[in-house]
């Protein structure tokens, strides 16, 4: 049936499996602390996307408000272009 006598090989088998295991366990946890210090610098660089992003935001609403002013400013030139013309047209009799 079996044989329960215990040899060298047997127990060299087993130590073999044991410091294989504790390897694995270590390599697995350095590489764990490893991936753990990455992932919070790409937090870091993370954050300094955001607030590019964000300061190219308000810079694009700042773009919008300053092209929204010289609409307006356009238009009251153009108003005023009219209103001058009329005058002058009206001065010289036509």
């Amino acid at each position: 049936m079996f044989d329960w006598q215990i040899s060298f090989g047997n127990v060299l088998t087993i130590a073999s499996f044991v410091l294989g295991g504790l390897a694995f366990v270590w390599t697995m946890k350095s590489q764990i602390d490893s991936l753990g210090t990455r992932t919070q610098a790409m937090e870091g660089e993370l954050k300094k996307l955001v607030e590019i992003l964000v300061n190219q935001g308000r810079q694009d609403e700042r773009m919008n408000s300053i092209d929204q002013r010289m609409l307006v400013q356009g238009q009251r030139l153009d108003h005023a272009i009219e209103r001058f013309d009329r005058i002058s047209d009206f001065r010289k009799g036509e």
